[in-house]
This record gives structure tokens, sequence and C-alpha cells, in this order.
């Protein structure tokens, strides 16, 4: 299958388990916070994983991953500082030598 159709396959089951209530990312606070946030980091590594040519703007990240724009900046850049993705311009794709 071609990266478009697992892109949109993808953003189908990620919507319906979001709709199911078994995937939720609200904005950070104090008390659940790190959770959240772990579970954000969890999520955009396994997708970049499976779709290698990934390539977001902050913003889209945002509405894919229906995650607060600030919380998925934070994580997007803590994943470029270990080496994990890249930032071209104003895109994040994962990086030819990261670690896994």
């Amino acid at each position: 299958m071609h990266f478009a159709g697992r892109f949109f396959r993808a953003i189908e089951a990620r919507e319906l388990l979001r709709r199911q209530g078994m995937l939720t990312f609200a904005p950070v606070d104090a008390h659940n916070g790190s959770r959240e946030r772990t579970d954000l980091v969890r999520v955009i590594r396994a997708e970049y994983r499976e779709m290698p040519g990934l390539s977001v703007t902050l913003e889209q990240a945002a509405k894919l991953w229906h995650a607060d724009r600030h919380q998925c900046l934070e994580v997007l850049e803590e994943l470029t500082r270990e080496g994990f993705l890249s930032r071209v311009r104003e895109r994040y794709l994962r990086s030819g030598g990261e670690r896994s």
C-alpha cells in the first residue's frame, strides 16, 4: 500500500479509537501531565516508525494526534534533540540515523 493510503488508514483508526474514548490527549496539567506526555511521545514514535516518510508541521501534528499545540511542540522538539526526528524548515520528519 502506498504512503498516502497507509496515512489515511492510520488516521481513520486513530479517530475511531478517540471516539471510543481509548485515545485521548488532553492539555498537560499538574495531576496527569506526565502520563499523557509519555503516551503522546510513545504514539508519535510509533507513527513515525510505521510511516517512515511522515513529514508534518506543528499544526498538522497537533491535529493528527489530537494534542494541545504547546504540548505537541515540546514533544516534537524533545524527539528532535534526541535525534529521533529532524526539523527541516517547519516540518518534522524521521532522522536517517536515529535511535529507536
